[in-house]
């Protein structure tokens, strides 16, 4: 959760430079942040709102390739999948009931390791953009 909050606000700070260099982006503000708390709109906006940064902080102001921004919220995506089985054992004597909950093996391998990568890739999409809005700036 920490971690969001601070990519939350990083990405707040990078679109904002847009802004003091007299440069807008199409995604206003108040999205950068709403568009991670609003259900169904929170499966789009925030990769949207990273992709325009990230494709406007291109040194050469070109469009460059998006596809590491894709991969990244498609993997960040398949993180939030879940699915879990719940059994529930009938008492025998004085003892309660005994729930069990579980996820599939299968599913707990593919969120975790698209988590992995997603923070990897997370790591990557931070470092491209703080270096091209660094170098732009001294310009």
């Amino acid at each position: 959760m920490l971690t969001l909050v601070v990519f939350i606000v990083w990405l707040y700070l990078a679109h904002d430079n847009f802004r003091r260099r007299n440069n807008p982006l199409e995604w206003r503000k108040p999205w950068v942040i709403a568009g991670w708390f609003i259900p169904v709109a929170n499966l789009v906006i925030p990769g949207q709102v990273v992709k325009e940064v990230y494709t406007r902080s291109y040194p050469e102001k070109a469009w460059s390739s998006v596809q590491l921004v894709n991969l990244w919220w498609t993997t960040l995506l398949v993180t939030f999948l879940s699915y879990t089985e719940t059994t529930v054992h009938a008492a025998t004597g004085t003892a309660a009931s005994v729930t069990t909950v579980y996820t599939p093996a299968f599913l707990a391998v593919v969120t975790g390791g698209a988590g992995i990568l997603a923070a990897i890739l997370g790591i990557a999409i931070v470092r491209r953009i703080s270096v091209w809005q660094d170098t732009s700036a001294t310009r």
